[in-house]
């Protein structure tokens, strides 16, 4: 699921999400509209916070990892 999906469906908007995991929303925001790849870092953040309903090839990995 993407994250801008993901946000929907949990009601949460990107500046409220980037409040939650303590990131700046702007960059939030690029990654829902696919503008930008997060890090391998905020990967397992945004991964971990959404209990793997986000994988890293929803935020646009080619490779499939594994959730953890």
């Amino acid at each position: 699921m993407k994250l801008k999906q993901w946000l929907k469906k949990n009601n949460i908007n990107a500046r409220e999400f980037a409040e939650k995991i303590q990131y700046q929303s702007a960059y939030i925001y690029r990654i829902c509209c696919g503008a930008a790849i997060p890090g391998k870092k905020l990967t397992n953040i945004i991964v971990r916070y959404t209990d793997c309903e986000v994988t890293p090839k929803d935020l646009g990995y080619k490779e499939k990892e594994r959730c953890k």
